[in-house]
């Protein structure tokens, strides 16, 4: 049986993650081409990568990271595992850093919005419309603060704020958000734009359109699905094959969900949405023209607000794990409550920078670049020094381990044999590919 708090969090980070990239990627990729390639990818190189991923988390349970970064020469090893081990640990914890700034940045400034419209709420007039988004920023006080908070409940409450959340308040953000898709649905009056995602325009697909693919598929299950080991789900009781097809199947029923939900609205406000700009402007111009408009706007932010602080603690938990793989420090020691201390703050600062370098037109460009190093970059790069960990330190036996437990078709020696020539030999040259065809055409 699947643990639902495990499909409740994969399913809430498909759904952000959708609803900040996705109708950016549909408009820009060719619409119906995008998602048929979005499909091939899932299922051709994602699919095959979260079974890795498995594999190299029961890989990390029996080793000390620590002695193998430092291995010496000789046996299997040779000069470069030293440091390729080095630079694939520290690429996990950057793109797991940078993913936790994010969320920071996204829960604070959600909450500011969230407060803005619930200010309006209960002002002497009442305002119908609203032209132009404000630019509401934390401050650095504010994202340190915020910061201080989040890892706060993280430090005190972990045990008892997971359980809570996979079982009242996850639910309720699903809910807020389902209400205002179905608002969205019924108040719009042209669906001519539903056109682009259906109508597949090869023609307009590009080089990037194969990292875009790649890297959202990643962003949406493979750091997700592959470091939830440091929380408190049982793997032994876990059927990770059936687990996976469903994510697959759930991830791609909520791709056709927001693009029909968001390009109707984009079309109609005649706006170009970058990332997660289009959830700060976009959609609060939209719904702010409809009645009852700030009330669905100051739900909208939160429910926003809560599932990314909700990631922001998890992130941290992921990168305090991931971190006790090469470096732990005592309980209650000097030198821990110090490296608290300079995380805390690093955190703060971050999201102050965010804050303030993310607003107005000439942010959406870093944000496209950050996003593209991030997700398009640092994700596929990560992939394939992933298959080369695990097939360097994994025995065949250890590998076809993971198939033992599953459904009979999976637990078969062709399913097995045919995972392995895909991962090894399929999906490496096809995201070096991908590199080589963004760089040369660009």
């Amino acid at each position: 049986m699947i643990p639902r708090h495990f499909i409740m969090t994969i399913t809430a980070t498909i759904v952000l993650f959708h609803l900040l990239r996705f109708p950016h990627l549909i408009l820009e990729n060719g619409g119906g081409a995008f998602m048929l390639l979005f499909l091939i990818v899932l299922n051709g190189a994602i699919f095959p990568l979260l079974i890795t991923e498995r594999i190299l988390d029961n890989k990390l349970k029996s080793i000390d990271l620590r002695s193998l970064i430092w291995i010496k020469k000789g046996g299997k090893s040779s000069l470069w595992d030293r440091p390729l081990i080095f630079i694939w640990y520290i690429l996990r914890l950057v793109v797991l850093l940078f993913f936790l700034w994010f969320f920071l940045y996204l829960s604070g400034t959600s909450i500011l919005y969230f407060l803005f419209f619930f200010k309006y709420l209960f002002a002497p007039e009442q305002v119908s419309d609203l032209s132009s988004m404000p630019q509401l920023n934390l401050g650095f006080l504010g994202g340190l603060l915020w910061s201080v908070g989040v890892f706060f409940v993280y430090l005190k409450s972990k045990k008892k704020f997971f359980p809570l959340f996979n079982q009242w308040i996850l639910p309720g953000c699903f809910l807020i958000l389902l209400f205002l898709f179905f608002k969205i649905i019924l108040s719009l009056q042209n669906f001519e734009a539903l056109k682009v995602l259906f109508y597949p325009d090869f023609l307009s697909l590009k080089p990037s359109s194969y990292l875009d693919a790649i890297g959202h598929g990643l962003g949406c299950l493979f750091i997700g699905v592959g470091l939830y080991r440091y929380l408190i789900i049982d793997e032994s009781k876990l059927d990770s094959i059936s687990v996976f097809i469903h994510l697959v199947i759930t991830t791609l029923v909520l791709a056709l969900i927001t693009g029909v939900m968001a390009l109707p609205l984009i079309h109609q406000v005649s706006d170009l949405p970058f990332g997660s700009s289009w959830v700060f402007s976009v959609l609060p111009r939209w719904l702010s023209y409809t009645e009852y408009g700030l009330y669905y706007c100051a739900l909208f932010y939160a429910g926003i607000g809560v599932l990314s602080f909700y990631f922001s603690v998890l992130l941290i938990d992921l990168i305090s794990g991931s971190s006790k793989m090469i470096y732990a420090a005592p309980k209650k020691s000097l030198q821990l409550n110090f490296t608290n201390f300079i995380f805390v703050l690093t955190n703060g600062l971050m999201v102050y920078i965010l804050q303030n370098n993310l607003q107005g037109w000439s942010g959406q460009s870093l944000l496209l670049k950050l996003d593209f190093l991030l997700i398009n970059i640092g994700l596929p790069s990560l992939a394939v020094m992933t298959i080369w960990f695990v097939f360097r330190y994994t025995s065949q036996g250890e590998r076809s381990q993971v198939f033992s437990y599953q459904q009979i078709f999976f637990h078969s020696r062709y399913f097995f044999k045919a995972w392995s020539l895909v991962t090894l030999y399929t999906i490496p040259p096809f995201i070096l590919f991908s590199f080589l065809l963004y760089y040369y055409f660009k």
